[in-house]
């Protein structure tokens, strides 16, 4: 397991040496490396002949270390430096920076490795730890390795590590868990919709859902959906329920419509005037136009009706 204590390898200091001469020096309250290591002249300027001696080993990438005035006193006595600190406030903070690895690219590589491992591509998975990130040394993103995953789609859980090198510091290896839940591809409307448009395949577009969040009723095959009309205004981005939908009106109240009456022997037609409006295959209110007698009829397609020998034209 990696260890975070810090290793102060003071290789060139050694305990009771006497100094003869010293060097004046400028402290740096802030400082940046980008590498394992922190030497004199990170802290100091004008740091003298051991400017480039190690006195530290650097932070992992994305952190920082404190170097307090006590401590900084004791650096700068040990390497014959001409400093001492102003107060007990003096400090230096060394930063080393990196490469961050968040959360969602995280979860992609291991739900790549789970697959290999044969993991259904129906499955997701999501990390115990909410917001896991991981600070890389600059260009070292692909140098993570996952290793040890594991997962049991019967209750739910995976495991895996992920192993992280840190330079001379070896392989830092973090344990990570979670669950893993089955997704659906659900269409959604991709643009608003007014009542009465037609929907069409390019008006859909699909999100993905856990299983567990899809509705009953909600439509899950488009050819369920398109060709049909809003009931009501429905937002972009939601799951589109039976209930939302209707067949589209081809015939609208107040329009002419020809009545359609027809047996194996004969075909009768005739004006009228939908009372109703009407999707096909319902049955609409008609006034003949000529005789001003209602009847009901089956709408059969734009602007035409049918009716049976019982519903008399006349």
């Amino acid at each position: 397991m990696f260890s975070r204590f810090r290793s102060y390898a003071i290789a060139f200091f050694i305990v009771g040496a006497i100094v003869e001469t010293t060097t004046a020096a400028t402290l740096r309250n802030a400082v940046s490396v980008d590498r394992d290591v922190i030497r004199l002249s990170d802290l100091f300027i004008d740091a003298g002949k051991h400017s480039k001696t190690v006195i530290a080993n650097a932070p992992a990438p994305g952190r920082s270390e404190t170097f307090g005035a006590r401590q900084l006193q004791n650096i700068a006595r040990r390497a014959g430096l001409d400093w001492y600190p102003e107060s007990r406030y003096d400090r230096t903070v060394v930063r080393r920076p990196g490469d961050l690895i968040a959360t969602d690219e995280i979860i992609s590589r291991l739900e790549k490795t789970l697959r290999q491992s044969g993991l259904p591509k129906s499955q997701r998975i999501k990390l115990s730890k909410k917001d896991l990130s991981i600070y890389v040394a600059r260009g070292a993103q692909s140098d993570i390795r996952i290793s040890s995953p594991k997962f049991n789609i019967k209750t739910g859980t995976f495991s895996a590590a992920i192993e992280i090198p840190r330079g001379k510091r070896g392989i830092e290896r973090l344990q990570v868990t979670g669950r893993t839940f089955s997704v659906v591809n659900v269409p959604v409307f991709a643009r608003r919709l007014q009542r009465n448009d037609i929907i069409r395949k390019a008006d859909l577009d699909f999100i993905e859902l856990p299983q567990s969040a899809v509705g009953r009723n909600a439509l899950l095959d488009t050819r369920d959906i398109v060709g049909k009309t809003p009931k009501r205004l429905i937002q972009t981005g939601k799951q589109i329920r039976n209930g939302d939908l209707k067949p589209p009106t081809v015939v609208k109240k107040g329009s002419l419509v020809t009545i359609v009456l027809r047996t194996k022997k004969m075909l009768i037609t005739a004006r009228g005037r939908a009372i109703d409006d009407g999707a096909k295959g319902e049955v609409v209110r008609v006034q003949n136009t000529r005789s001003r007698k209602t009847i009901e009829a089956t709408v059969a397609g734009p602007s035409r009706v049918t009716i049976g020998l019982l519903g008399g034209i006349l």
